[in-house]
Order: C-alpha cells, then structure tokens, then sequence
C-alpha cells in the first residue's frame, strides 16, 4: 500500500469519479509578484481564488496540510458500502481534532444555504410560491431565512394572491401620518437637546451607554426581546455564554405559533402549527404558562414575539403585511364559526336620534354610515359611537328610497333620490344642499348610483338615465352616441353638470335595482329580466333570463351577476354567456337584497374559464354513457353550483358551476322573511346556507339592556281599565294617520306590504291579562306585579297626554315586524336596515383591538 500512495494513482483510474480527491491546484503565486498592468491569465486572482474555492472545495486546504494522496486501488475496489466502513474505520483512529479539521473541510460539499448563495430577488420569487404556512415554517430555519420569509413586500403578495386587496389609500396615508410624527418627535428631542445645552453649557456630558445593535426581530416586531434568563442569573449567563445560535436568529424565545392571537383560542378555533386556522389540524396543546416558569429563576422563560402594526424599513414607517395578513386570517376564522357581536344605531341609551319611520336604504364606509327612511329625512351615523352625526338632513317631500355617499375630501358628497321622484344632491360634511333635481323621473326613484363620470338613475317608471357629474364639452369621451338633446350644445356653449344625456329604455316594468361596472350597467326590473346596457352606445347588450318573478336586487363585478327575487331565490348568471351558473333557494319570501364578494384571485379569468370547459368536458363525456340527461326542469330543485354532471343545467359559460371565486368568497341575501343569510361554498363547491341572522334576536339583546320602569303597583283590575282607556284614546286619534300611513307606505315603494303596525300594537296593549297573545315577544302582565315592557312613567300635568302613547307604539313597532329593506357588508360587519326604526349590525372583529386596527386597511369591496 505504501507503494501505492508513493507511485500515485494507478493508469487505469478516472479522475472524473472522484473529481474534488484528485483536482490539482494551480501554483500559487509569489507574494511579491508586480502587476505590470497588464497579464495573459483569463481571470484574475480573485475569480481564480474564487473558483478555487467553489470548484475544488478543500483543495485549499490541502495545501496545508501537505500533498493530495492517491486512493489506493484496494480502495477503488470496493464497493460503496465498503469504502463508507473503511472511512469510518479511519476516522475512529485519528485524534478529535483531526476529525474536527475534517468535518469543517466537508461542509462545503454538505450545506449550501440558497439563500445566502441566491440573489434577493431570485429568493423572492421562490418564496412567492410556498403557502403561508410553509413560509413561517421556512422562517424558523435560520436568521438569514428569517429576514427573507418576514419580508413585508412577500407578504403583500400572500395577501393578494388569497383574493384580498389592502386599502391602498388607507395605508398610505396612515404611513405618511406616522413619518411625519417620528420626524415631529425627531425635532422635538433636537430642541429639548439644544435648549438643555444652552441652559447648561458647562455641565458634564453624560456617561456614554454601550451601544445597542438594533436586532432584526426588533425592527419587523417593534419589540425588544427579553433575557431569556430571569432574576441574579442573567448576569452570570451572558458571563459564562456567548450568543447562542438559536438566539441569534431570534426563534428561540419564539414559540412555533409565534403569529397566533395573543388572545385565548377557544375550542371552537382550530390553529395550525404556525398559529394560522387550519381546518385540518386540531388546536396546540396547553403549554405551561410563562408566570409558571418565570417562578424559577434557573430556568429560561420563553417571551412570544408579538408581531407590531408598523415596522421601521430605512428610517420610514412602514404597515407591516405579515401582521395584516395574520389578523384578516383571525378575523376570516369568525365568520367561519360565526363568532361576532351585534350593535344598533341608534345607541340604546339614545332612541330620540332615531328616525321616525321605518328605514329604507342604508350605506356605510369606512366609520360612516347614511340611513334614508320614510320620515323624508338622511341621517349621518358614526359607527364607533353608534351616534348621530349633525341634524337629520331635510328636503325630500316623501320617502327616501336610494341613496350613495363619498365622504372623501375630493367627493364630499350624498346623492339621494326618494318617493317625490326628485334627487338630492347635499354636501356629507356640512350637510347643506348642494343641488336638487326635481322630478329627474316621472315615477319615483327606486335606485341610483354614480361614480367620477356619471350619474345613474333607475324608476318606477320603467326608465333608466344617465347624467353627466361635471361639465363637459360635446365631444368628450363620456358622451353616449344618442345623447338627448345633442344640438344644443357646442364647444362655444358646453354641457352643464347634471344634465340628461341618455335615457334606457327596455323594460316592462319598474327598474328596481342597477349596478354600474366601467361601461356597463346592470338594470333588475319587476318584468323578470335582468338587462346589460352599454353606456355609450345605449343599446343593450344581453338580457339574462331565468328568474320566474320580479327582480328585487342586483350585483354586478364585470364577469357575473347575483340577483334576488320575489321566487325567493338567489342566482348567479355568467354575463359573457347569459348561461345560469348557480340557484340558492333558503328563504321563504322575496329576497330584497344580496350582495356578494367573490375574492377573484389576480389573473384568474384564463383559470376559471379553464375550470369550466373540463366541466363541460365532462358532463359530455357523462351524458354519452347516459350516466347524465339534459333535461332543463322548471320546477324543483336546480343546480346550487354543483360540479357533478347529473345536476349541471347549462353547459358553454365562461364560469364554473357556482361562479368561481376564491375559498373567502361568499354572498349575503335579506328577505322579508326578517332573517339575513350568508352563504358559503361546501367542499364540492355547492352554496349552502352557513348561517342565518335574525334582526329580532339583536333587537331583543339590546332591549334588554335598557332599564325597565315600573309602574306603581296597582290591582290587576285597576291596571287592565287604565291600559284600555289609554288604547282607546290612541285608537280615535290615531285611526286617520294609521289609514294615511298605510296609503302612504303602498305608494312608497313596490315591495313594501301594507301593514296597520299601529292598530295591531293598540290592540296588543288592549289585551286583558289573561288573553293569548299571537305575538310573543310582547310579555303577558303578572297577576303579582304589574310592568309594562319598556314604558316611561305615567305622563304628569304639563305633559302632552300622547307622548307616552307614542312612545309605547314606536317601541311596539319595533317588536311588531323587521322585513329588511337593504344590506351591506364589508370585510368585517353586516348593517341592514328594515320595516323598523333601528339599524341592526353584526361585527365579526368581536372587539378584539387587533382586529379592529387592522381592518381599517383592508379594502371594503374584498
């Protein structure tokens, strides 16, 4: 053998088997060499050093410790298995220290960290591609994968890519608020600093304080981490230990679910390994709490980093997306199990600011909310307070039925349009009348919208217009081909604000609802048809069929429409087919109002029409074994977004069975039935009804709170007469009004029920105590004591003797019927309003802060 090592490797040995044991290196060069400026070499000594080091791994290191010794051909000779045990043999034979030259000359060809060897960019799209999960799993392997898996800009994109969208708008602004604070405290600590030196110009300077590194966990978390060893302790640790590694990276002090609420999870709440929800995975298991351990003073404590709103990127502000992607997970997993808290505008402790009437139309962003009623009157809410914002908004001479508001600074508008067929236009801050169209429309106005362009108004008078929202000349873009009036107006006499340049016609019947999308509007008339019409054009694009009665709401996104109808159904049309791709059926009368969000993934058409064509792919497949008929049926059950061939009903759409969308997509209808329903897609893609909300539960929850008064104990005989002279006396005054009313309400609006709710709650005071009542929320009267639900004292001398009448039937009212009239929900509340004086909202952050701050940057309409 030592033959063998001294003659080198045999001629019949290939070097390329063993390419790293056998390179031999270039002779190094002379120290005092003088670079003349100019050389023949192809590269220079760096890149050669370089290559060195990536190609021939330890070749350097050979060169230390002497010669590169030949394998002998004994060696060469055995198998793969042999050779591992003849190495190992080795090993064991030499010193530790050599092994320890070893290993740390191996570890090259071992470990080979990507992230250190990739550029950032390269790293960002890799990471781009892994779930959230798996990220903040990668994100625990070392501190360098730290940095890249917590990037904000990363998870900016994990937030896009699950169908959310941030408020841009928000975010900025709240960026730009916060740099201009640190940058106040910055010149504010300069001042202090300046007029302390002034004051005292001799005073010794202050002892120097070890400068602190500012850790990368510090800067993404905007905490600092704690010692992990409490107590006399600490000082002797960071004695006798150095940095550890796992501390170094910041994952030691943090535990696996170091993005999971720092509130308590409840039973309910599945969390994954990484303290996202997980359907699949069951919750952690109990850990022992932190003041447990902290009591012994030898043992590390174990602090959670918590992850902060803003993070600190160059010396600037910045929102951090891997906190708003955590929270908007924490407050999707709510609507999941339907954990929420309900309110009611007004606040129960403040009825007088409520309106008088029952509420038509609401709208809310952001903190604001508009209500229009049929007391003619718009009032302004603020939603944290659940107050009135100024007086009630007067100038409507009937009921107010649609309404839209702006209340940014650039808008600061309300456009409302009501019974009286006028528009409104009045300024939100201030709430003065800016403009007022009257009789803009024949009938009344049952619905408008607008945007920066136009204008758009629907009526009972089966029309739809459009008006132009500023000044323009006759040849703008905005301009539809057949523009009313179009001869009077030149570039010497231009088109003033809010004038009529088109008007829809096509319908049948009363245009209840419209949505307006880029150039398009989509009309939902009583006739049974919903309408696309483009807007410069004016023709009508597609009418979409399938509904089999009046039209009551309708949501348009550009790809699909979602309408309700007095069939009490819910439907979703493909508007690039007209071909009917979903059909929920969960309540029991008409279906007023609906609004959906579907979460669109970024790029997803191309997907989603993919999706459909392999469905239609195989429904035809399935019906040539006859596994499926084509039989279009009228009646019972239809398609609620099925993927199975037996219950596909139109093939050739642009969209799944069921419309498509993300996994967050769902849509929320209101019916007369007085419940609202949020449906959800199933693991087969089906709609389902996944929970139902009734407004007389929330009614009755905030009721309660009230204080009840109790009337002077009298005999139940006594109380029984004074409670009948009392309902006669409302009965003969308010028997004129009653009728008016009810004219009044048929007239208001096409879906509204004539209903005497003031002559049913007379009769229900009137009831002795012993009849059955039909309504039972209304508590019957005791024989011991006598309370009368909700009711102020008696009124005194002085008092006008039907203000406490009235105040007993508006709260009757209340309890007497709560058909909704209209919706809206965002990322995170429900408000809907209906046949009563309150509006009644579910808040699915369930006051938990976080939630709360979060969610004023995402955006409303995802």
């Amino acid at each position: 053998m030592t033959d063998a090592l001294r003659d080198g490797p045999p001629s019949h040995f290939h070097p390329s088997l063993y390419p790293h044991a056998f390179h031999t290196s270039p002779p190094l060069r002379h120290s005092s060499k003088i670079d003349e400026g100019y050389s023949e070499e192809t590269r220079s000594q760096a890149d050669s050093d370089t290559a060195m080091h990536l190609d021939s791994g330890s070749d350097d290191m050979n060169h230390n410790h002497g010669q590169v010794f030949a394998i002998p051909d004994i060696v060469l000779g055995m198998s793969e298995e042999q050779r591992s045990n003849y190495a190992f043999a080795i090993l064991r034979s030499l010193r530790t220290s050599s092994i320890a030259s070893i290993v740390e000359r191996l570890n090259p060809y071992l470990h080979l960290d990507p992230v250190l060897r990739l550029p950032p960019e390269i790293t960002f799209q890799i990471f781009a591609y892994l779930r959230p999960n798996d990220l903040l799993k990668a994100s625990m392997a070392s501190r360098s994968w730290r940095d890249r898996a917590l990037d904000s800009r990363l998870w900016r994109v994990m937030f896009g890519c699950e169908g959310w969208e941030p408020n841009t708008r928000e975010v900025r602004t709240y960026e730009q608020e916060m740099d201009r604070k640190c940058h106040q405290e910055r010149e504010e600590k300069k001042a202090h600093f300046a007029m302390q030196k002034q004051q005292r110009p001799y005073a010794s300077l202050p002892e120097r304080k070890t400068s602190k590194k500012r850790t990368h966990d510090e800067s993404l978390f905007g905490e600092t981490k704690k010692p992990l060893v409490g107590g006399e302790d600490a000082e002797q640790w960071s004695e006798q230990h150095g940095i550890i590694e796992a501390d170094d990276n910041g994952m030691h002090d943090v535990e696996p679910s170091s993005l999971a609420p720092s509130r308590p999870i409840s039973r309910d709440q599945h969390w994954s390994f990484v303290g996202l929800p997980d359907h699949k995975h069951s919750p952690p298991p109990h850990r022992e709490s932190v003041s447990t351990i902290a009591d012994a003073p030898s043992i590390p404590t174990f602090q959670p980093i918590k992850p902060a709103l803003i993070v600190t990127e160059s010396d600037r502000r910045r929102v951090n997306f891997p906190y708003l992607y955590k929270q908007r997970r924490r407050l999707e997993e709510n609507w999941r199990i339907g954990q929420f808290s309900t309110f009611r505008l007004p606040h129960a402790d403040h009825d007088d600011e409520a309106h008088r009437e029952c509420v038509y139309t609401i709208q809310f962003s952001g903190n604001h909310l508009v209500s229009g009623s049929r007391d003619k009157t718009i009032r302004r809410w603020d939603l944290s307070s659940q107050r009135l914002i100024g007086k009630p908004l007067e100038g409507h001479k009937a009921s107010v039925l649609c309404l839209q508001f702006d209340s940014s600074p650039e808008e600061d508008v309300i456009m409302s349009g009501g019974s009286d067929s006028h528009i409104i236009i009045w300024r939100f801050s201030t709430g003065e009348i800016i403009k007022r169209m009257d009789k803009a429309h024949d009938e009344s106005v049952l619905n408008l919208r607008f945007d920066h362009r136009y204008l758009i108004t629907c009526s009972k008078d089966k029309t739809i217009k459009i008006w132009n929202r500023k000044q323009i000349l006759p040849d703008d873009d905005i301009v539809p081909v057949n523009m009313v009036n179009m001869t009077e107006y030149s570039d010497l006499n231009p088109i003033p604000e809010y004038t009529l340049l088109s008007s829809l016609q096509g319908h049948v019947a009363a245009v209840n609802a419209i949505q307006v999308h880029e150039n398009e509007i989509v009309s939902a008339s009583g006739d049974r048809t919903v309408k696309v019409w483009d807007i410069k054009s004016g023709d009508c694009t597609r009418t979409l069929i399938g509904h089999s009665k009046g039209i009551a709401c309708v949501q348009y996104d550009g790809r699909r429409v979602v309408s309700g109808s007095s069939d009490n159904t819910v439907r979703i049309f493909d508007v690039a087919t007209g071909a009917e791709v979903a059909w929920m059926l969960g309540h029991t009368n008409l279906v007023r109002t609906v609004q959906a969000r579907f979460g669109d993934l970024p790029g997803q058409e191309e997907e989603l029409e993919a999706q459909a064509r392999a469905i239609d792919e195989k429904f035809f497949a399935a019906q040539m074994s006859g596994l499926a008929t084509r039989a279009v049926r009228s009646r019972g059950p239809r398609n609620p977004g099925s993927s199975d061939p037996k219950d596909i009903l139109a093939y050739g759409a642009k969209l799944p069975p069921g419309g498509g969308g993300s996994r967050w997509s769902r849509i929320v209808s209101g019916s007369y039935d007085e419940s609202v329903v949020i449906w959800k897609k199933d693991s087969e893609g089906r709609w389902i009804a996944a929970r139902r909300l009734r407004l007389n539960e929330v009614l009755e929850q905030h009721r309660a709170r009230r204080p009840r008064v109790h009337a002077v104990a009298q005999p139940p005989a006594a109380q029984s007469a004074g409670i009948q002279h009392l309902a006669q006396q409302m009965a003969q005054q308010a028997a004129p009004a009653s009728a008016a009313g009810q004219q009044h309400q048929q007239q208001a609006h096409p879906y509204t029920q004539p209903t005497n709710a003031f002559s049913q709650s007379i009769s229900q005071i009137a009831l002795p105590p012993n009849t059955n009542s039909t309504n039972n929320n209304i508590p019957q009267q005791s024989a011991n004591n006598a309370v009368i639900p909700s009711a102020p004292p008696m009124p005194t001398i002085g008092t006008h003797p039907m203000a406490h009448l009235n105040g007993i039937a508006n709260r009757e009212r209340e309890r007497e019927s709560n058909r909704v009239f209209k919706l809206q929900f965002d990322t995170r509340r429900i408000i809907c309003c209906s046949q009563n004086t309150a509006i009644v909202g579910w808040d699915f952050a369930c006051g938990d802060h976080e939630i709360e701050e979060a969610s004023r940057f995402f955006s409303e309409t995802n």
